[in-house]
Parts: structure tokens; C-alpha cells; sequence
């Protein structure tokens, strides 16, 4: 999770401030994280991120899930994707982030669209947790 958080820090796509969660539920399954992207961002307001180490495959499937709760669906991972993966991601119009040492890269971006509802947003607005929290949450425990 930090390693995610710091590379969207160093993307510029969150700020210490921006409203984010993680294990957020939803219709009987959780959003690993989900982040209120920084204004100006087309992707829409909100961002989810589903994080697996070994099961990459899953992760698409559920990234494909939370695109009812944001069309910025993405896949974390440490393995970069092979060809057949990456064509998963791109036909459930998912994004993949490629988890490195030194930052997070954006592999795949997910397809534009509208959210079906604002629950996201609203869980994170309820919430009201940032990711100065989560970060200090990791780090101190």
C-alpha cells in the first residue's frame, strides 16, 4: 500500500490531503484503495486501485468491478504484465500501475467513461480519512 501511495505522491495525483481509503466496501466486496484525484484530472473525481502481488488476472477482474464505482479503475503490481494480460486489462477497460522500487508507473491508462454512482465518493466524503493518515497508519501502526 505505501509503496502505491508514495508513487501517486510523486505522480502528482494526490496530495498529503486528498481524501482516500482503503478496504472500502462495497456491495459485499472491498476497494483495496480508493483516492479523490487532484482537481483538474479528466479521469473524474475519484480513483480505485486493486493491489495483488501474485494474481494479476483477479486484480483486472475486480478492477473491472469498481469501473460501476469509477471509470479510473486501476491494477497495481509488481510483476510487469504479459501481452494476454495487458489485453485483459485494455478489453474490461481497467489501467495498470506498475510497482517499481522508485515509483509507480502507469502501464496501461483505463478507458474514459462515467461512474453508474457516486457511492465512492461518497464513502471517502464520509470517511473523511487523507492519505497523511493511511501513510502515518503504515508507518506507525
Amino acid at each position: 500500500m505505501r509503496p502505491t501511495l508514495l508513487g501517486l505522491l510523486r505522480l502528482r495525483w494526490v496530495s498529503q490531503m486528498s481524501l482516500a481509503d482503503t478496504e472500502v466496501h462495497w456491495h459485499g466486496k472491498r476497494v483495496d484503495l480508493a483516492f479523490a484525484l487532484r482537481p483538474g484530472y479528466e479521469a473524474g473525481p475519484v480513483a480505485a486501485v486493486e493491489l495483488k502481488v501474485r494474481d494479476t488476472r483477479k486484480a483486472i477482474q475486480q478492477a473491472a468491478l469498481n469501473r460501476f464505482l469509477t471509470p479510473s479503475s486501476w491494477v497495481a503490481t509488481w510483476t510487469p504484465p504479459s501481452a494476454p494480460l495487458l489485453q485483459l486489462a485494455e478489453s474490461e477497460k481497467v489501467g495498470i500501475f506498475l510497482l517499481a522500487e522508485r515509483g509507480l508507473y502507469p502501464v496501461l491508462f483505463p478507458a474514459r467513461g462515467e461512474p453508474l454512482t457516486d457511492a465512492l465518493q461518497g464513502a471517502l466524503s464520509e470517511r473523511g480519512r487523507r492519505v497523511r493518515d493511511i501513510l502515518s497508519e503504515i508507518r506507525y501502526g
